[in-house]
């Protein structure tokens, strides 16, 4: 394909999607798409909307590089989508002009009540302030045993908190495979 990479503006911008999605028909090749942004890629409806778009084409979409948002993707047609294993690796972050993230991110887990990817420290504080929903912090695989999820926290050495995470992530995201026809519906 002869086109640039589609920037997250494109994405906004129906009329750029449907020029898009024609070049992509029209050559009939599979494509991979990352989405740059400084915070949340899919955070912004029309973005949402763009991208929801691409994956319904007959041409394979696959989504790199992103959060939980990649099962979405994958309840609205995209063939693959890839979960990145840190926050890092789940987003494109923009180059600035003082180079990179700077120093280390927190270690997060798939929170599956959330749908989303949060910090161990904040799933630590929540819970405490969540009584009543208690169950939704224990867990009973294998890297959990029966514990709620604060006790990633008291994991001091961070390559083994690091580890723990993406074992219970890996579990938890295998727990959330859907049926094929129940896919958009439980998504949503």
């Amino acid at each position: 394909m002869s086109a640039a990479p589609p920037e997250l503006a494109e994405l906004k911008s129906r009329d750029k999607v449907e020029k898009l999605c024609d070049e992509i028909s029209a050559h009939g090749v599979a494509v991979a798409v990352v989405l740059e942004h400084r915070d949340d890629p899919l955070g912004v409806q029309a973005a949402l909307r763009g991208l929801l778009r691409l994956v319904a084409l007959d041409t394979p979409v696959l989504l790199l590089r992103s959060d939980v948002s990649a099962l979405g993707a994958l309840c609205f047609g995209a063939l693959y989508a890839a979960v990145g294993t840190t926050p890092t690796l789940r987003h494109l972050y923009p180059v600035t002009s003082g180079g990179g993230g700077g120093g280390e991110r927190p270690v997060s887990i798939l929170v599956p009540h959330c749908l989303s990817y949060v910090g161990t420290e904040k799933v630590a504080a929540a819970i405490p302030l969540t009584p009543d929903q208690a169950n939704h912090w224990e867990c009973v695989c294998d890297t959990c045993n029966g514990r709620q999820l604060e006790h990633f926290v008291t994991i001091e050495d961070r390559d083994e908190r690091v580890d723990a995470a993406f074992c219970y992530s890996e579990v938890t995201r295998l727990c959330l495979t859907l049926l094929p026809g129940l896919r958009r519906r439980c998504w949503w």
